[in-house]
């Protein structure tokens, strides 16, 4: 009974507690009323997350608190929850509304307080540059560049990045890391880089030893150093600058190579007669099981699928990339409104937006379809059929039926050349052939030889009137007068030749296309 009666008390007691807190507050608001005390307590809140050091909360943690430098936003502390006794070093950044934490890593408060200076020193001149508190060396800076090129990589012209050019920049930011690293500074946070340290990377560069089997020795071209000079600065300007982890001041110096532009790649076409001969030799020789008995028979046929990417693209106009993307169902076969020649003859090949350089879809005309139906047959020989969605140049090889890449035609047309023995013959004249090569041979043949309309030229092959006459302006009408006053493929050799008259036909061509004569840098 007498413990019931205490246990009752205690509940009373305990009830009157509450009605005597709920009428504190009943007061209170009475007296200041409740808009005013609304207000104290916003106040209030808004102090204890803005003070770098005042609210209760942290007082209870920080304990022999000292301040660096009299100044009130920078102290070192030891804290209160755990008993290490190791120091703590604070600064809060006003720019930014938050402090920023470091361990000093010692029990010793002489120690800390000489860590905490010189911390302060540096935090302080980041703060007043505007730069973030936060501290990243090159390795984590060379990561977030990755990262952003890679979240940029998309299938869609001018919506991003392709695969091929996130793997070309990946090896430009290797190669900045590399460098780093050779002289010790990768975990250096960059902010404490001297500028000064990229005045020796173009030479670094120069004498950087290839390791690829395409490219050996030294010596890459200065455009090369200079592609990687580009994407390190950006990656300094978009990471480090923008983000503010160092000032404008500290980007490292890079300075672009001076060179010359080698236009003899781009300029560079066969002569008729060097086309006829390669083209020959590839179709009777190089793609024939009778010249080489030892190749497989699939291995044949894949040769053959090799060759006809090569004559497509000079008798097409298409870029590399064109091709390799180029699916079965972008390709008409009858058009409805073509005649019997044209239908015999010809196909419409739609060049979609998202693989076209411009960013724009288009269709072009190309009296290739003997040549397409060929390729299909090979493909057919494989046990291969294509389906409407299919890459026309699919790998026989993938079970995913993935298209083949630029660098195996690059590769094939490499030893093809070689093994004709053209190879040598152009090297001997000067002559730099590449696979661009074929799209420039489309282009050059059609100015000279088919008396084309430039502006239908230029939507044929996905480019500009402007760009055909700046950069197929460097013709030499003289080099090629047979070919001006011929067909293609139907040169009479045995009919003596004007080149006067020829010269003058040409630059009347030229003058109605109000194309310039003058040597001008490629650039498509």
């Amino acid at each position: 009974m007498e413990e019931s009666k205490t246990k009752t008390e205690i509940q009373k007691n305990h009830r009157n507690l509450d009605i005597t807190d709920a009428e504190k507050l009943k007061t209170l608001i009475e007296s200041v009323g409740l808009e005013k005390l609304n207000i104290a307590l916003n106040e209030l809140s808004k102090a204890e997350k803005i003070s770098p050091i005042q609210t209760k909360k942290e007082n209870k943690n920080y304990k022999n608190k000292t301040i660096i430098f009299d100044d009130d936003n920078c102290c070192i502390y030891q804290r209160g929850d755990t008993r290490s006794g190791i120091w703590y070093f604070r600064i809060f950044d006003n720019k930014q509304g938050k402090p920023v934490f470091k361990s000093l890593k010692t029990t010793d408060k002489d120690k800390a307080l000489i860590q905490a200076k010189s911390l302060y020193i540096d935090y302080k001149g980041k703060i007043d540059r505007g730069e973030t508190l936060r501290n990243i060396n090159t390795k984590e800076l060379l990561k977030l560049q990755d990262d952003w090129n890679k979240n940029r990589i998309s299938s869609i012209t001018h919506d991003g990045i392709t695969e091929d050019t996130y793997k070309v920049r990946k090896q430009f930011l290797k190669n900045w890391k590399e460098y780093i690293e050779e002289l010790n500074l990768i975990n250096t946070p960059i902010h404490k880089i001297k500028p000064s340290v990229g005045e020796g990377f173009c030479n670094w560069m120069k004498n950087k030893p290839k390791q690829t089997a395409l490219h050996t020795g030294t010596n890459r071209s200065n455009e090369y150093i200079n592609n990687n000079v580009n994407e390190i600065k950006k990656m300094y300007y978009q990471q480090a600058y923008k983000q503010r982890y160092i000032s404008n001041d500290l980007i490292p110096n890079l300075e672009r190579l001076k060179y010359e532009v080698d236009e003899s790649i781009k300029r560079s076409i066969f002569s008729e007669d060097e086309y006829y001969r390669y083209e020959k030799y590839l179709r009777q020789v190089y793609c024939s099981k009778k010249y080489n008995p030892d190749v497989e028979d699939r291995d044949i046929l894949i040769r053959k699928i090799k060759y006809y990417f090569l004559f497509l693209m000079s008798n097409t106009g298409n870029r590399s990339k064109e091709l390799t993307t180029l699916k079965f169902s972008d390709i008409t076969f009858n058009h409805p409104n073509w005649n019997k020649e044209m239908d015999d003859s010809c196909v419409e090949i739609t060049i979609r937006r998202e693989v076209s350089k411009t960013g724009k879809s288009r269709k072009l005309v190309a009296k290739v379809k003997k040549k397409l139906l060929n390729l299909l047959d090979v493909y057919k020989q494989l046990g291969i059929t294509h389906k409407p969605d299919d890459y026309l140049f699919l790998k026989p090889n993938d079970k995913n039926r993935g298209a083949y890449g630029r660098q195996t035609f690059y590769k094939f047309m490499k030893e093809s050349l070689i093994s004709s023995g053209i190879k040598e013959e152009l090297d001997a004249k000067n002559k730099k052939i590449s696979l661009y090569t074929m799209r420039h041979q489309y282009v050059v043949w059609r100015l000279m030889l088919g008396k084309v309309n430039i502006q239908n030229l230029a939507a044929n092959i996905g480019s500009s009137v402007q760009k055909i006459e700046s950069n197929y302006a460097h013709i030499k009408p003289v080099d090629y007068a047979e070919e001006l006053v011929a067909n293609q493929g139907k040169i009479n050799t045995n009919k003596p030749i004007n080149k006067q008259s020829a010269l003058n036909k040409l630059l009347k061509i030229l003058e109605e296309t109000d194309t310039d004569i003058e040597t001008r840098e490629l650039v498509d």
